[in-house]
């Protein structure tokens, strides 16, 4: 192993939780523009099941 495969690991690792962030995110955007009378609640649900 080299000296800069930990680093490389670490940030494919990094890129690879900012793409399941982003995916996240848009997929809330979707879910709750798919019903917009029950957005705010969905997104409600979403944030504390996040926190």
């Amino acid at each position: 192993m080299t000296r800069r495969e930990p680093v490389k690991m670490r940030k494919a690792l990094l890129a690879g939780a900012l793409v399941a962030a982003l995916t996240v995110t848009g997929a809330a955007v979707v879910w709750a523009a798919s019903d917009p009378a029950l957005a705010a609640h969905r997104l409600t649900i979403l944030h504390g099941a996040v926190h």
